[in-house]
Parts: C-alpha cells; structure tokens; sequence
C-alpha cells in the first residue's frame, strides 16, 4: 500500500465523515482504484448505507460520526491483517 493510495483512502473517508455518509464494512474488496497519468482516485464499490433496523445514525450526526470512525478503524486494522498475510 503506497502513501498516495493510503492518503487518497483518508480522503474518501473524510468525505464520508463531513457529510456522514454511513458504511457497514468496508474492506479493501470493496475499493476500486483508479490510475489516470499520476493522480489516484478511490471509490467504494460496496458496504455504502445503514444497516441498522433504527438508523440513528442517520438522523444524529453525532452518533453517525462515532460509528463512521469505529468501521474506519476496524478498515485498517483489517488492512494491516491483509498485509501481514
């Protein structure tokens, strides 16, 4: 993982968090990379929306951000997993 993929990553969730868009697990699977000349974009393929049979997180931002930030960690401890394989 270079430091461009992993920096265009944290953009794509940053987006998420500003407008708390919600993901249920995200994986690296779930990421379409793509490479025009030197820039990198990353979008998320699959996983996007609430699973939760109340979304909360939909309607109180601030839960929605605590639980964005819970699944982005579990993301890259998952990828720090995939790596160590």
């Amino acid at each position: 993982l270079t430091d461009k993929l992993k920096q265009e990553l944290n953009r794509m969730f940053d987006v998420f968090y500003k407008y708390n868009v919600q993901i249920r697990d995200p994986h690296l699977d779930n990421c379409v990379v793509q490479t025009v000349d030197d820039t990198i974009k990353v979008k998320l393929i699959d996983g996007i929306g609430n699973s939760q049979l109340i979304p909360v997180a939909d309607y109180v931002p601030f839960v929605g951000r605590k639980q964005l930030i819970k699944r982005i960690e579990k993301f890259w401890r998952n990828v720090e997993k995939e790596l160590k394989k």
